[in-house]
């Protein structure tokens, strides 16, 4: 059985971790034109939120905890909360971290609703991830702040690029008709009535491309630790001049989008 910590199935009715999950390790689907960036590797699912995207620090703890104790290689987060408990702190750090597990949390998507520190992505031992919309400047909801460490696609959500285009990220969704969909959440193909793949955005989305980035990395170089693959995607990664918003890119001067091409060619 799935290890679950909230109430409720193992089923995703909301479709966000199968989203996030697709991104991740999807097969190639030639009709689709899509492939999670790390299709050869296993994920361990472990739901922590309920159905409406809640779950308290103790569950989403409890979650990290026992992927650990279960042979987790990196910890792929895309959730967060404005809380800086200390107690989480001790354990990401000491029972993680430590362990030598990355940890790629979301940066957040609340840019324009008081752009608060997220957690456990604003933690300095955390890999947080912004989002990057599809003309590769900050996207309007990404939270920005120094301690933002990378940047990956995370789609446009309900505002134009430049070019007047709205683009979401494509993936995998659930098909079970409870599910629900965000406003900005479009299906794969009309007709298809959002069944099985949709497009969404979200730091949350940028979040498991960066992680299957990292379980490339340790695939081939297992010894490395957090620290040393984060320089590696620092380093390896393409710079980001521009934001949505003028002052987000001031807030995370540096900060690059993911380029696993260089990444994986500057394994030393």
């Amino acid at each position: 059985a799935l290890p679950i910590f909230v109430t409720g199935g193992y089923h995703d009715w909301a479709g966000h971790g199968t989203h996030c999950a697709g991104l991740l390790v999807s097969n190639a689907i030639p009709a689709k034109n899509f492939i999670g960036v790390a299709p050869n590797y296993q994920i361990m699912p472990i739901k922590v939120l309920d159905d409406e995207g809640n779950g308290t620090t103790a569950e989403i703890l409890n979650g990290a905890i026992y992927a650990r104790e279960h042979g987790a290689d990196l910890l792929s987060m895309s959730l967060g909360g404005d809380v800086d408990d200390p107690l989480a702190r001790v354990i990401y750090h000491d029972e993680i971290y430590l362990k030598k597990i990355p940890i790629i949390a979301a940066a957040g998507n609340s840019y324009e609703h008081g752009n608060f520190a997220n957690y456990p992505a604003a933690y300095d031992f955390v890999i947080g991830v912004a989002a990057t919309g599809s003309d590769n400047r900050v996207a309007y909801y990404s939270q920005s702040h120094p301690w933002v460490d990378i940047a990956a696609p995370g789609g446009d959500g309900k505002k134009k690029n430049r070019a007047g285009k709205q683009h979401q990220v494509f993936s995998s969704w659930t098909a079970d008709p409870r599910a629900t969909f965000p406003a900005f959440t479009t299906p794969a193909e009309p007709g298809e009535d959002r069944k099985y793949y949709a497009g969404t955005s979200g730091t949350s989305m940028a979040t498991p491309q960066v992680a299957g980035l990292v379980a490339l990395i340790r695939g081939i170089k297992y010894r490395l630790s957090p620290d040393e693959i984060l320089s590696l995607l620092q380093s390896s990664g393409d710079p980001i001049t521009d934001s949505f918003y003028p002052e987000q890119i001031k807030k995370m001067k540096g900060l690059k989008n993911n380029n696993a091409t260089n990444a994986i060619k500057n394994i030393n």
